[in-house]
């Protein structure tokens, strides 16, 4: 990942966050939690709201702040 000049750890709710943690602590990878289906994260009670969500997600990993 390093040698890629990978940034960003795609994380969906099904996969137990500790894998990406793992990965973003030894490879200094920032986590974006994405919502992978409607309400499958707070916020995301519709399919416009999960796509706001994992924009903003997206957006804040990417620029390394909110």
């Amino acid at each position: 990942m390093k040698a890629e000049g990978v940034k960003v750890i795609l994380a969906s709710p099904y996969y137990d966050i500790r894998y990406a943690q793992f990965v973003s602590k030894n490879t200094g990878a920032k986590i974006a939690p994405l919502a992978h289906q409607v309400g499958s994260r707070p916020g995301t009670d519709n399919y416009f709201n999960m796509i706001d969500y994992n924009v903003r997600q997206l957006v804040t990993a990417f620029r390394g702040r909110p």
